[in-house]
């Protein structure tokens, strides 16, 4: 499992935007140079990206360290 439900093989469709809401699955760009598909979450000044594998603790950033560059838009799975 690569993060947000999404497993390897599967291909994930991005609307480039550079907002998103709470909740929302995105491609974020953390600190310049790292980029993470994760759940987006503000709390105050604060952004908060989940992995959905329970087995890594969600990253508590400050907003500025965050920058998002897509949302998740559709999920092509092949079995």
């Amino acid at each position: 499992m690569i993060g947000a439900g999404i497993n390897d093989g599967d291909v994930v469709v991005i609307r480039e935007t550079s907002s998103a809401d709470d909740g929302d699955i995105v491609v974020a760009q953390v600190e310049g140079y790292e980029a993470t598909l994760k759940t987006f979450r503000r709390r105050g000044d604060t952004i908060v990206l989940e992995a959905s594998n329970p087995a890594y603790e969600p990253r508590i950033l400050p907003a500025g360290a965050v920058k998002v560059q897509g949302r998740l838009v559709g999920l092509i799975r092949t079995y």
